[in-house]
């Protein structure tokens, strides 16, 4: 009985407490799960950094018309291409290049990309070349008094990516009134270089004080394609460093002289040039198209070949749009 009346008692202390607080301070009680308000928060984005204004390249002394081209800056250009690799001019097609970035996977032996087995090497593929370069846009025509300026301008500077091993290279290639081949090179001063074309030899030559040398083989060489060595000699006439590079003898030297004509130097390719007279090196199907009976790949040319190389006119400013 008495514990009846004490759990009686308890139940009306907590009624009565719980009465109290309901009045006094109504917030105490919990809130229902199902009524708890959710927050959800969304985050807005930070506005993008406005892209920088590329900077501009710096000027140089050529011909106007060259130098406008030079002037452009922006996205890489992509080259029309066939199924052959040729860039396709006539078309109306734009299609992008490859994805691969180039890579020089010989440059201290030969200063060409690859060999292709038959001891010639390859010149870096126009398609991989185009990939880093800027659109020229817009390109302006280019008479054919720039481009023999801009020949000329070229001619006074060897090319810096041919093969070199220390300071010996041989820098330059041309012909002579009478047709010989006529070889310019650099190597330690007042020091012999032997040179030769395929295994034959062309003859030893000692470089001046100015490290610069020069050769003009006495033999006439036959047209067709070679490998051309150059060797700085050491004691006992030992080769004690050397570069290699393909070389054509020229079929055409009838067409020489001419200021619109190009003896293809070591280090040279179509893209090279193309930058070199017209300023954009995507303009480089208007020298093969000129050079088809000369040129059998356009990835793939010679030093010692010679090209004509044209003016531009305004329906062939751009790849694929003739």
């Amino acid at each position: 009985m008495r514990v009846v009346v004490a759990v009686g008692v308890v139940a009306a202390t907590m009624a009565a407490a719980a009465t109290a607080l309901n009045k006094w301070y109504p917030e105490w009680r919990p809130v229902p799960q199902g009524q708890i308000a959710r927050v959800e928060v969304q985050s807005t984005p930070l506005p993008l950094e406005a892209p920088k204004a590329p900077a501009r390249q710096a000027k140089s002394i050529t011909a106007p018309a060259v130098e406008q081209n030079r002037q452009a800056n922006g996205q890489p250009m992509p080259i029309p291409k066939t199924q052959g690799g040729l860039a396709d001019t006539k078309s109306g097609t734009n299609p992008s290049v490859a994805n691969a970035e180039p890579k020089r996977t010989d440059q201290s032996a030969d200063g060409m990309d690859k060999t292709n087995g038959s001891g010639f090497g390859e010149t870096t593929p126009v398609a991989a070349e185009a990939q880093l370069q800027p659109v020229a846009a817009p390109i302006v025509p280019v008479s054919k008094e720039s481009v023999a300026a801009a020949i000329k301008v070229a001619a006074a500077t060897p090319d810096p990516h041919r093969p070199i091993a220390g300071q010996l290279s041989v820098m330059r290639i041309d012909y002579d009134s009478e047709g010989r081949v006529v070889l310019r090179g650099s190597a330690e001063p007042n020091s012999p270089v032997r040179v030769s074309l395929s295994g034959e030899a062309l003859g030893v030559v000692t470089s001046n004080a100015e490290g610069q040398w020069q050769l003009i083989p006495q033999k006439r060489i036959n047209v067709g394609r070679y490998t051309l060595q150059a060797e700085a000699l050491g004691a006992a006439n030992t080769a004690i460093s050397s570069v290699e590079l393909p070389f054509e003898q020229a079929k055409n030297l009838q067409d020489l002289p001419n200021e619109d004509r190009w003896v293809v130097q070591p280090g040279n390719n179509l893209w090279r040039l193309s930058k070199s007279f017209y300023g954009a090196g995507v303009l480089y199907p208007v020298i093969f198209d000129a050079n088809r009976d000369i040129i059998d790949d356009p990835d793939l040319i010679y030093p010692g070949q010679i090209f004509r190389i044209p003016s531009v006119e305004t329906a062939e400013l751009h790849a694929g749009q003739r």
